[in-house]
């Protein structure tokens, strides 16, 4: 799966926006069955219910974020939402370095924001 999924760690789907993250997670689950192991760019291999689980989680993140972005908030002021905090507890494991995933956690919604404006400004120019 590369870092289409990542066992206890943030999505990373810069490049295709969260449209394109959900693309590839969909196709690897239509593929695969109730046998199928998914493994991931880092972290533990999965079944197809964790899989599941990260695909929501993945959804939830990027609109949350999406949605303080529209009321004017900074990736800073974010970190304050107990929402987000929430979303974000849901990536950590008993694996994840803590200190590291949230020293990224600006880094990472400020990417979020860009790939998704990205492709919405892509999106508008081919219209």
């Amino acid at each position: 799966m590369g870092d289409v999924y990542t066992d206890g760690w943030y999505p990373s789907f810069f490049s295709g926006g969260v449209g394109g993250q959900v693309q590839a997670i969909e196709l690897a689950l239509a593929v695969g069955d109730a046998k199928t192991r998914f493994v991931p760019g880092h972290g533990q291999v999965a079944n197809a219910q964790q899989l599941r689980q990260y695909l929501e989680h993945t959804t939830h993140w990027a609109k949350r974020i999406m949605q303080l972005h529209a009321r004017g908030e900074s990736p800073q002021q974010m970190l304050g939402d107990a929402e987000l905090v929430s979303i974000k507890a849901s990536f950590a494991n008993d694996r994840t370095n803590m200190t590291f995933f949230d020293e990224r956690f600006v880094y990472l919604v400020k990417h979020t924001i860009e790939a998704e404006e990205a492709l919405r400004n892509a999106s508008e120019a081919s219209d």
